[in-house]
């Protein structure tokens, strides 16, 4: 039987660069992946305009009347009320007609802006849009809002056929932010250019501008203690 020779031994040396050398790689790939998380994070709504998610009414209300120039109503509706609606103040340099607040289990879950139509709507809307996307990224959903509240795209095709001639005018954008482990509450935001209601109008003289800022954590009847307010400044967005 021929034996076979001996492998060289081992240099101590190259194995401890090689032990380095592979945890070197796993260092700088860890820090990587943080490095993407925190910049992910910092583009996402994690306040409604400096206010913060599961804000009670009284604390959602005097913080937007003090960064936005919002006006509460006084007093305000009863405690079972699920919406608080203010007017006037500003959003992104923007003038705005009303706010409407909504509410589970008293915590503030969503809002939903109407601006004002004392400028064409359909310029306000691609300004609006262009600033969330320079936030944001990408829209997640590009297209049209519904015929109807409620009406799906089949009933929409529907009524087109029944009158072809019909023109409708509006768009839709639609931002979606899935939990990560910096931010784990799913939120959304939607931007609207359509007739009252967030519906396809039939004539642009009805066109307006609503954004409507969701947290899908405060819709559901799970309560999460609120998040640090938003200090006072000029990005609401």
């Amino acid at each position: 039987m021929v034996e076979l020779p001996a492998p060289p031994p081992i240099c101590k040396v190259a194995a401890v660069r090689l032990v380095f050398a592979s945890l070197f790689a796993l260092v700088t790939s860890a820090s990587a992946f943080d490095a993407n998380v925190t910049a992910e994070n910092k583009n996402r709504p994690t306040t409604f305009a400096g206010v913060p998610w599961g804000a009670s009414r009284e604390d959602a209300s005097r913080l937007l009347g003090s960064r936005s120039g919002a006006i509460a109503p006084d007093p305000l509706p009863a405690d079972e009320a699920t919406k608080v609606e203010l007017t006037g103040g500003t959003f992104s340099n923007q003038a705005v007609e009303r706010w409407v607040l909504e509410f589970v289990n008293r915590r503030l879950a969503a809002a939903t802006i109407i601006f004002k139509s004392d400028t064409p709507a359909t310029g306000r809307y691609r300004e609006l849009r262009q600033q969330l996307t320079a936030k944001y990224g990408p829209p997640t959903r590009d297209g049209r809002p519904p015929l109807a509240l409620d009406a799906d795209k089949k009933e929409r095709r529907a009524q087109q056929r029944i009158n072809p001639d019909q023109k409708l005018f509006g768009n839709l954008v639609q931002w979606k932010f899935t939990p990560n482990l910096l931010d784990k509450e799913p939120k959304s935001i939607e931007l609207v250019l359509g007739a009252p209601g967030g519906i396809l109008a039939t004539d642009e003289a009805q066109l307006v501008v609503t954004i409507r800022y969701a947290n899908d954590t405060y819709l559901t009847p799970a309560i999460k203690p609120a998040s640090t307010p938003k200090p006072p400044g000029t990005d609401d967005l």
